[in-house]
C-alpha cells in the first residue's frame, strides 16, 4: 500500500476513537466522477448507512470483489464529499451564508447546487434521513440570507426529482412566498425571463405550472408561513424510522473537530496499490 494511503488510514484511525466509531470490515475504494477521484470508506459503515449498498449488492458492484473497488463515474466528487461526511458523522456541514460583497452570484449558486445534488443522490439511493439533512441545510441558508432560489436550481430540481418530491414542494412554496412578499414582482419577472431563454417545453415549465397553482390557492388563504422558518411539523421531511421523522438538529458549526478535516482524511490523489 502506498504512503498516501497509509497516511490517510492512520489519520482516520486517530480521529475515529474521538467520535466513538469503530471501523471493522475494511475499506471500500470509491472512484468518483469522470476523473475517478478516490475516497476511502469503511465498508460496514457504508452498508449500514445506504440501502443501495447492502452487502450482496455491494459485493456484486465491485470491479473485482477482492479489491473492494467501487466505481461511480456519474457522481460529482464535491457532492460525494458531503455524502461521505454524513456517512461518518451523521451530520453535514451547513451551507454557509457569506456577505454579498464577498461572493459572486455564480459562486453562491454553485455552493447551493452541491446540497441540491446531495438531495438528488439521497433520493436515488433511498436515504430519507440524508434527504432531510440536505433540505434542512438549504432552508437554513435561505432563512439566513432571505434570498430566493435561483431559477437554474429550480430547473434542476424539477428535472431530477419525481412529482411527489418534498424538495419540489419546498421549492414551489419558497418561490410563492417570495412572490407574495414585498418586492416579489421582480422575482416573478426573473422567473419568466429565465423561461424565455429555455426551450418551449422543459422541467421549468412544470415548475411554473405548480407555482401558478400554488399562487391561485393562496388567494383564499389569510396568511402564508415562510417555508424556511417552519418549526417541527416536518412538512419537508421524509419518514424514516418507524414512519416517524427522526431528524436531529444539524449544527455542525460548533464542532471544531470536524471543520476542514474530512476531505483530508478520505480523499486519495494517487492510485491505490495492492496490499
Amino acid at each position: 500500500m502506498n504512503e498516501s494511503v497509509v497516511s490517510a488510514l492512520r489519520d482516520f484511525e486517530d480521529r475515529f476513537p474521538i467520535l466513538n466509531i469503530t471501523v471493522v470490515g475494511g475499506f471500500v475504494k470509491c472512484k468518483v466522477g469522470p476523473d475517478e477521484t478516490l475516497y476511502l470508506v469503511p465498508k460496514d459503515l457504508l452498508i449500514s448507512r445506504c440501502p443501495k449498498f447492502s452487502r450482496p449488492a455491494l459485493e456484486s458492484q465491485f470491479c473485482e470483489a477482492q479489491r473492494n473497488t467501487l466505481t461511480l463515474p456519474e457522481e460529482d466528487p464535491k457532492v460525494f464529499e458531503l455524502f461521505i461526511h454524513w456517512v461518518h458523522r451523521d451530520v453535514i456541514p451547513p451551507l454557509v451564508a457569506l456577505e454579498e460583497s464577498e461572493v459572486t452570484e455564480d459562486w453562491a449558486v454553485a455552493e447551493e447546487a452541491k446540497y441540491h445534488g446531495l438531495y438528488y443522490l439521497a433520493d436515488r439511493w433511498l436515504i430519507n434521513a440524508l434527504k432531510n439533512r440536505a433540505i434542512d441545510c438549504i432552508r437554513a441558508y435561505h432563512a439566513t440570507t432571505a434570498s430566493a432560489i435561483h431559477p437554474s436550481l429550480i430547473e434542476d430540481c424539477f428535472r431530477w426529482t419525481p412529482p411527489t418530491s418534498l424538495l419540489r414542494h419546498y421549492v414551489v412554496e419558497s418561490a410563492a412566498f417570495v412572490i407574495k412578499s414585498p418586492g416579489g414582482d421582480a422575482y416573478m419577472e426573473r422567473l419568466h425571463e429565465y423561461m424565455e431563454q429555455l426551450q418551449e417545453h422543459n422541467s421549468f415549465t412544470d415548475f411554473l405550472f405548480d407555482l401558478l397553482k400554488k399562487l391561485s390557492n393562496l388567494i383564499d388563504m389569510g396568511s402564508f408561513d415562510d417555508p424556511n422558518l417552519k418549526g417541527p411539523d416536518c412538512d419537508y421531511h421524509e419518514a424514516t424510522q418507524g414512519g416517524q421523522c427522526c431528524v436531529v438538529t444539524n449544527d455542525f458549526r460548533g464542532d471544531k473537530r470536524l471543520k476542514g478535516h474530512f476531505h483530508k482524511v478520505f480523499v486519495v490523489d494517487e492510485d491505490l496499490e495492492e496490499d
